[in-house]
């Protein structure tokens, strides 16, 4: 199975999942070993971990100065996905009635 692929359908790009794998498989770990197992430059997986902590994915916390990093569990990737489906779910009644999509279109 591809990993990245399975992670991209749910919202990361490329190198967030990538960075969200490396995570899982290090546990905790600084920046420097997620690029390391990552593959990629540090300077950049700064910016992907920034941005799956901003989406909840990875958590930061700091030790003796140093800051650490680690994933979510998976599972609440799968709970979040799910949420946002039922989310839209509730409003798609609403947004149907909006627009009048029985007409043709260029």
């Amino acid at each position: 199975m591809n990993f990245i692929k399975g992670l991209q359908d749910v919202g990361l790009s490329k190198k967030e999942a990538g960075v969200y794998l490396a995570c899982l498989k290090l546990g905790t770990a600084k920046a420097s070993d997620i690029a390391k197992q990552a593959e990629a430059p540090r300077t950049s997986v700064y910016n992907q971990i920034k941005e799956l902590i901003n989406k909840g994915y990875i958590k930061k916390s700091k030790i003796n100065g140093v800051e650490y990093y680690f994933p979510i569990e998976p599972v609440n990737i799968l709970n979040d996905a799910q949420e946002k489906i039922k989310s839209f779910s509730e409003i798609l009644p609403k947004l149907e009635k909006i627009s009048d999509f029985s007409g043709e279109r260029p």
